[in-house]
C-alpha cells in the first residue's frame, strides 16, 4: 500500500491518495485541485475508484462534486450528508464556494467497505463534527479532524462536542496496534505516540 499527500488550500488540508500496488486506488478526504489530483494519478498510474470524506466540511469535501460527476462513488458518515448539500458545510462562513453534491454512500460506525482492493474499517469518530469518522486501511488509520499530530480538531462549531471529541479519541486511542496516523491537517504521527502524548489526553 502507499499513500500519496497533497496539501490543500485554503486551510492546509491533507488529501490523501491510497493505492494498491496493481494501480487501484481511493482518495480520502478529497479537496484539492482537479489537476493536482490527476497529476498523481497520471504519474503514478493509478485508477481512482472511490472518495471517502471522513466528514462534511468543504476542506474536506471540496472536489466531491467534480468526482461524482466523473463517475466515481463517494462515501461519508450518515450524520454529515446534510454538510455537502447546505451551509453546515462551512465554507459560506469563511468565504468560499463549494459545490454542493449528494454523497452516493452513506455510512455508519462499524461498515466495513471494500473498495480497490482494500479492507477499510469505519470508525465512527464524533466531536469536531456529528459525523465524524476515522478509515482503518491496514496498518494505516486516517483521522481526519477527530486527532493530528499533537493536536485534535476544533468542537467549537454548531454541531461540534469536546466530551464527544474525547470519546472518540479513547476509542482510537484502545486500539492496540501502533498504526500510521494519516491526519486532516499537518504531518503524519504514530498511534503510540499520539496515545501517549496528544493533548486531548489532559485537557478537560
Amino acid at each position: 500500500m502507499k499513500v500519496y499527500t497533497i496539501v490543500c488550500p485554503p486551510l492546509s488540508s491533507n488529501t490523501y491518495v491510497v493505492a494498491n500496488d496493481d494501480g487501484r486506488a481511493l482518495v480520502i478526504d478529497a479537496a484539492c485541485k482537479m489537476e493536482d489530483l490527476q497529476k498523481i494519478a497520471t504519474s503514478k498510474k493509478l485508477k481512482i475508484e472511490a472518495m471517502l470524506m471522513t466528514h462534511g466540511h468543504f476542506d474536506h469535501a471540496a472536489l466531491g462534486s467534480k468526482l461524482k460527476d466523473a463517475g466515481i462513488p463517494t462515501y461519508i458518515h450518515k450524520n454529515d450528508a446534510d454538510k455537502l448539500t447546505s451551509f453546515k458545510n462551512m465554507a459560506v462562513f469563511m468565504g468560499y464556494h463549494f459545490n454542493k453534491f449528494s454523497a452516493d454512500h452513506l455510512l455508519s460506525g462499524g461498515d466495513v467497505l471494500e473498495i480497490a482492493g482494500f479492507k477499510i474499517e469505519v470508525i465512527f469518530t464524533p466531536g469536531h463534527s456529528e459525523g465524524g469518522v476515522c478509515y482503518r486501511i491496514e496498518n494505516s488509520l486516517f483521522t481526519g479532524d477527530t486527532i493530528f499530530g499533537m493536536g485534535y480538531g476544533r468542537t467549537d462549531f454548531m454541531d461540534g462536542s469536546f466530551s464527544a471529541l474525547k470519546e472518540s479519541a479513547k476509542k482510537i486511542f484502545a486500539i492496540p496496534e501502533n498504526l500510521t496516523v494519516y491526519p486532516g491537517h499537518g504531518k503524519s504521527s504514530t498511534l503510540d505516540f499520539e496515545r501517549a502524548n496528544n493533548p486531548i489526553n489532559f485537557d478537560d
